[in-house]
């Protein structure tokens, strides 16, 4: 969770290089929590690598069956719309459903 965590700062601040590493290193280390999956095809788009990002998407679908970007907006407490959309954008780009 904390590995997950730091994933997650580093994504919001743009250090997308470095969310991917350490999202990469939390999904290696337990592979069966979402969240690690919601950071890691975010960070992967923006750092173009497309495929790796689709595949982020199609664990977190599998972990999460029914997993939307309208479900995310929902549910992610980000008062800064820039940073939710950091996120809704990346997992969008990544085959994430709209709803």
């Amino acid at each position: 969770m904390f590995v997950t965590g730091a994933a997650m700062s580093h994504l919001l601040s743009g250090r997308y290089a470095e969310a991917a590493e350490v999202a990469a290193r939390s999904a290696a280390t337990y592979a069966d929590w979402d969240t690690t999956f919601w950071v890691l095809a975010p960070a992967y788009v923006h750092l173009d690598q497309i495929d790796k990002a689709r595949a982020a998407v199609a664990k977190l679908l599998f972990l999460t069956p029914g997993a939307t970007v309208s479900r995310y907006r929902t549910l992610l407490p980000f008062r800064d719309e820039r940073r939710l959309a950091i996120v809704l954008d990346g997992l969008r780009k990544a085959g994430l459903p709209e709803s």
